[in-house]
């Protein structure tokens, strides 16, 4: 008996999802006809027929789209491919993706975020170190997770879809980057450059893993100018950034500049030690490490040094960091221009 009735409830379960498939289909073929109601109605807006109907196409518009939100919600709770590719075709056909794109992200992208943050470490104090690669992993992999079937649809050229959908922007990386910059804000600060550096690295390879998924060019191109983007990489204070690295690179070489005298660099001094010096090309003699013998020049070439090292250095403002090596090299030049000059008098 009780295999009857498990066998019963299984037969309403397929019957329920198939009505529900069937609810979908019909509602992608109610919105492509009202999307051709709307060409014509703007085919012939002068018209005054046209014009006395369009208070009952609004309110047509405005009862299907309810009906596609409610079958969409439907679709994402019971996990129906089918139901949800039709929904997603239909809000296309009405011109209302971003509301099915904002329906995955609250419906499927949030709570799945939500409880990666949940069971993550506490936050650290504003100003502090803060190691945000791990967890920005993680969201970014729950997020991904909770969305497959969405974004796989959507990926297909075939349909159509991929070229309307901006998933990935709009709902992974703009849930993730709203939850994380509110739970993390330490990890957002430059007060702290090296961790800011690493976690700056961290966010820019989740972009670049984002657009590894993208199928198409005009994809890449609606992933790169969305406002999601946009505000994500906003949130990292790169002036602020370069203001400090600044002060620390020219405040080292600036205060070898302005001692008295010539000054002798030592072994230990920045330009001259292991994996720093000046590497001289060749064979024989002469061939080898060169070691300054003045602290300015040691100072200049550990700063020159400095702006391009793999923990300092960030593409997005490389024009700073060519700046500021051209007024290393500047300001050097003019320090052995002043020496010259002392030394000839």
């Amino acid at each position: 008996i009780s295999g009857g009735g498990g066998g019963g409830g299984g037969a309403r379960g397929k019957g329920k999802g198939k009505g529900e498939d069937n609810h979908a289909r019909l509602l992608e073929r109610i919105s492509s006809e009202v999307n051709r109601l709307r060409f014509f109605q703007g085919k012939g807006k002068h018209l005054k027929f046209i014009q006395q109907l369009e208070p009952r196409i609004e309110a047509v518009e405005a009862k299907l789209a309810r009906a596609v939100k409610s079958a969409l919600a439907a679709a994402i709770r019971t996990r129906s491919v089918v139901a949800l590719g039709h929904c997603l075709h239909a809000y296309t056909a009405v011109g209302r993706v971003r509301e099915a794109e904002e329906a995955v992200r609250t419906q499927l992208v949030a709570p799945a975020v939500r409880a990666v943050l949940k069971a993550a470490p506490p936050a650290a104090a504003l100003g502090a170190r803060e190691d945000l690669a791990p967890l920005l992993t993680s969201c970014a992999d729950a997020a991904l997770k909770a969305c497959a079937i969405e974004l796989e649809l959507t990926r297909d050229v075939q349909s159509g879809l991929a070229a309307q959908y901006n998933l990935l922007a709009n709902a992974v990386l703009a849930e993730v980057d709203t939850q994380l910059a509110a739970a993390r804000p330490a990890a957002y600060s430059p007060g702290v450059p090296d961790a800011f550096h690493r976690n700056h690295g961290a966010a820019l390879a989740l972009v670049d893993a984002l657009e590894a998924r993208i199928v198409t060019r005009a994809s890449l191109a609606l992933f790169r100018a969305s406002p999601a983007l946009l505000s994500y990489t906003k949130r990292w204070n790169l002036s602020v950034y370069f203001t400090l690295r600044f002060q620390d690179i020219a405040g080292s070489l600036e205060a070898e500049m302005d001692a008295q005298g010539l000054v002798q660099a030592g072994q230990d001094a920045a330009g001259n030690q292991e994996g720093g010096r000046l590497t001289r090309e060749g064979e024989g003699h002469g061939a080898g490490d060169v070691r300054f013998l003045l602290a300015p020049t040691a100072a200049a070439w550990a700063a020159l040094r400095r702006c391009w090292a793999s923990d300092v250095f960030t593409a997005q403002i490389a024009d700073r960091f060519v700046r500021l090596t051209a007024q290393i090299i500047s300001r050097y030049c003019g320090w052995l221009a002043a020496g010259v000059d002392a030394l000839g008098s």
